[in-house]
């Protein structure tokens, strides 16, 4: 059995072969929300696992479905920022979530339950981590938001986790 650190030194390596910036051209026709609300070919990480769990967290925040945006989040991250932080206060942890911490008359700037976009921008990938730059679009507002991907292997399986802002 290889260990992580070679696990993900092998992702690494096909991320930044494979990763050219590439569009992808698929079109997921089981997933109406998101091409109702947002029309946009996301660009590919070019690992299929990844760009499949991304397109899942992308189709829960346009329908708006916080328990299914959970799923998608690191629990340690979870923890902190939504249980301790804010007193398990979802809807204030998710418009802090997708709006950076960016507020705007003392009010986070997107309110998750008005997303109309979210766009995958550019990948870094590092030996330990992801991140993906998204941007956030409610209207004509719009925000950079950087998230962190983790990945491990789980009884074989390679597994996903997003950690998002702090604070």
């Amino acid at each position: 059995m290889k260990s992580k650190s070679t696990i993900i030194i092998c992702l690494s390596a096909l991320f930044l072969f494979a990763c050219g910036g590439t569009k992808s051209t698929s079109s997921n026709n089981t997933d109406n929300v998101q091409e109702q609300v947002s029309n946009v070919n996301q660009l590919s990480s070019g690992i299929e696992s990844l760009d499949e769990f991304l397109s899942d967290f992308e189709s829960a925040t346009l329908a708006h479905n916080s328990t299914t945006i959970f799923t998608f989040l690191d629990k340690d991250y979870k923890k902190e920022q939504w249980g301790i932080l804010l007193k398990n206060n979802t809807d204030t942890f998710l418009c802090k979530f997708y709006s950076n911490n960016l507020t705007e008359n003392n009010q986070p700037k997107i309110d998750y339950k008005k997303i109309t976009r979210i766009v995958r921008k550019s990948f870094f990938m590092n030996s330990s981590y992801i991140l993906v730059n998204y941007s956030i679009g409610q209207g004509n507002i719009s925000v950079d938001l950087q998230l962190t991907v983790f990945s491990k292997l789980d009884k074989g399986v390679l597994r996903y986790s997003i950690y998002g802002p702090i604070g």
